[in-house]
């Protein structure tokens, strides 16, 4: 069964949120600095502070098993964009986890 534009969509909102959860967990002490970093023009294109205090990759990969049932796989193009797409909404988001 393919994937549709819809399925895409809400699958990066349930990552995102749960990523973002897994963030605000794990980094508390730290989402402040997080946020304000993020906001400046060093962070602006393709970086993310959480880089700076963790292993983010491993927490969203976490979230994405825990959402998708399933690891993502390293080669699919769709996994990486939803990946992408899910990092870049919580990051926006600022870890807020908001739907």
């Amino acid at each position: 069964m393919e994937n549709t534009d819809n399925d895409s969509a809400e699958q990066v909102r349930a990552i995102s949120h749960k990523f973002s959860t897994l963030i605000r967990g794990e980094l508390s002490s730290h989402l402040a600095e997080i946020v304000r970093r993020n906001r400046t023009p060093a962070y602006a294109r393709g970086c993310c502070a959480t880089h700076d205090f963790s292993d983010s990759n491993m927490i969203m990969a976490e979230a994405f098993e825990i959402v998708m049932g399933r690891e993502s796989d390293c080669a699919s193009l769709g996994d990486a964009d939803i990946l992408n797409r899910a990092w870049d909404k919580s990051k926006a988001d600022e870890f807020n986890a908001i739907d």
